[in-house]
């Protein structure tokens, strides 16, 4: 299969490496010495620097990630990586806190950070512009956001010392207050922006409620009243919802997957196939479906269009980040893209079962027409690049 724009990935060293169009291979890392950890993780090789979830920045031009900690850099740092030089920008020092997220603002020049200390996650900014300075935005546990816009982000944040979850809106360079949409939102992950409208759920009165609020006028819209846990997912054009629901709540299959047009805010169900996660195809013609596979212990990737036809795609074992990624899809969908551009192939970090057990982890693509498989690395996370990146 052609590669039609670069990957970015993580080797099995931890390395942060760019796959360009031609098939070449670049490195973005920079060499340490010493053991390496994540968490209570012990990983890479000796002199080595660790990286985990690399984002690509809008225009291509930069890759953010996370450096973890190591003997001589005890604290995990945020790192903006020139893709087409040798720069490296760190963007902030996390400190004693764990990496989690990272997301880039529309315009490429921010790049908002989710971090965790002990019980509570926070939510920061840097900047490309001003290096080094990290503002920090809101604490909370949960957390999820997304940005609202240029200049915005909203935030479910989740209850913290008796204080009540809300749907922040909030300025990443903290210089103005801060605001709330209505309701106390809960039963979801992340929000989604729809211009000019925030899409969350929230309780009231004993109902689980799917809304919408333009940030302006704040008045929320109903869209459906549901039950459980609810997986919302918008179309890369912004006129389509894909959503699903897990009436038994967190950490049980998704079901339910229905699309919501956006303009009239009619939901028309899908399919009730179990799964969990679902990804929107670039074109906005399909999604691709990752559902567990409880008897075989595997996981199995499937192409449902849009009338509810499914293909069998793969069946793989994921490893340990693309796991991570999986259970927050919501979250990671937004900013580090499974699906290359043209919608044609998928990219997968594990072992396929049709390649056999092999003890290192791969990096595949796997067309989304015909199953075809290609083995582009070894790694273990990968996500693609945008049509204008420059390799």
């Amino acid at each position: 299969m052609k590669l039609g724009v670069p990957v970015a990935y993580i080797s099995n060293n931890r390395e942060l490496m760019v796959l360009d169009r031609t098939g070449t291979t670049h490195s973005h890392t920079l060499h340490l010495d010493g053991p390496l950890l994540w968490g209570t993780w012990q990983l890479g090789t000796p002199k080595s620097a660790a990286f985990s979830w690399p984002t690509w920045s809008p225009d291509g031009r930069h890759l953010a990630c996370f450096r973890l900690p190591s003997p001589e850099t005890a604290s995990a740092r945020v790192f903006a990586h020139e893709v087409g030089g040798i720069s490296s920008i760190e963007l902030a020092d996390l400190g004693n806190r764990l990496p989690i997220y990272l997301h880039w603002s529309p315009d490429g020049r921010q790049v908002a950070v989710l971090s965790q200390r002990r019980d509570r996650l926070q939510l920061s900014s840097t900047s490309l512009d001003v290096v080094g300075q990290e503002v920090t935005l809101a604490e909370g546990s949960p957390l999820f956001f997304t940005w609202a816009g240029q200049g915005v982000l909203a935030a479910f944040i989740g209850d913290l010392g008796g204080q009540r979850s809300r749907m922040a809106l909030l300025d990443p360079t903290g210089q103005k207050p801060s605001s709330s949409l209505p309701g106390e939102p809960g039963n979801f992950c992340a929000p989604l922006w729809l211009d000019p409208r925030v899409v969350y759920v929230l309780h009231e009165r004993g109902h689980t409620l799917v809304v919408s609020a333009d940030i302006h006028e704040r008045e929320p819209t109903r869209i459906e009243e549901v039950t459980g846990l609810v997986a919302l997912v918008a179309s890369p054009d912004g006129k389509t919802m894909a959503r699903a629901l897990a009436p038994d709540g967190d950490g049980t299959p998704y079901r339910s997957i229905a699309l919501v047009d956006v303009e009239t805010n009619e939901v028309r169900e899908v399919a009730d196939v179990p799964c969990l996660a679902y990804l929107w195809s670039p074109h906005g013609d399909r999604l691709v479906l990752a559902k567990v596979n409880t008897e075989r212990n595997l996981l199995e990737w499937l192409r449902m269009d849009l009338d509810g036809h499914i293909e069998h795609l793969c069946e793989m074992y994921p490893t340990r980040d693309l796991g991570f990624y999986l259970r927050f899809f919501e979250q990671y969908c937004q900013s580090h893209p499974l699906i290359d551009p043209t919608g044609e192939s998928l990219l997968l970090a594990g072992t396929l079962v049709q390649k056999g057990s092999g003890d290192d982890s791969r990096i595949w693509q796997v067309s989304l027409e015909t199953g075809e498989v290609s083995d582009l690395a070894e790694g273990l996370f990968a996500v693609f690049g945008p049509e204008c990146a420059p390799l």
